[in-house]
């Protein structure tokens, strides 16, 4: 299931080191979502990714406004995931991104040192180390954003989570 936060309109203090852009495009950082399925052993496989995009004018100086977006592709009831409960899986992966979501909205992290802005590396990091339930952040990463919307969330999707239909074919 693929779902869009879209978050209003807000006020940034100054421009940022590392938000250096193309014409105004900015890149996007993503998050893997991992499925703990062996505590034991301290198992994982993908379920989910997440891409955070923002964007701003070339000419951002202090009181300018920034947009953000948070794209979430998540299993679709039917499609199964290899070595994941789907059944006890979801439930588990609705709060964790529902707790994101909240945060990311909110552009602050509980227990965070300086402030890393909503959706960066750092951003993601912090979560890494706050999400110590049954769904943890797996790999973060950067790609250059270029419309990346539902087309290439799909794609990364499909790559790194590499899920099945609920019959087993491969999608």
């Amino acid at each position: 299931m693929t779902l869009q936060v879209r978050i209003p309109t807000i006020k940034i203090p100054t421009r940022a080191e590392n938000r250096k852009g193309d014409g105004g495009k900015m890149p996007a950082t993503y998050a893997v979502l991992r499925y703990l399925t062996d505590p034991t052993r301290d198992i994982t496989v993908p379920v989910a990714v997440a891409i955070a995009h923002w964007w701003e004018p070339d000419e951002v100086d202090e009181g300018k406004t920034i947009e953000r977006h948070l794209w979430w592709r998540t299993p679709e009831p039917k499609e199964r995931i290899k070595g994941a409960n789907t059944r006890l899986m979801l439930p588990q992966l609705q709060l964790a991104t529902s707790q994101i979501n909240c945060w990311f909205q909110e552009g602050e992290l509980p227990h965070q040192q300086g402030k890393p802005e909503v959706g960066t590396v750092a951003w993601w990091e912090h979560i890494r180390k706050l999400c110590q339930w049954s769904i943890r952040i797996g790999t973060i990463g950067v790609i250059d954003y270029n419309g990346v919307g539902e087309r290439g969330i799909e794609t990364l999707y499909r790559q790194v989570v590499q899920p099945r239909h609920w019959w087993g074919t491969k999608l």
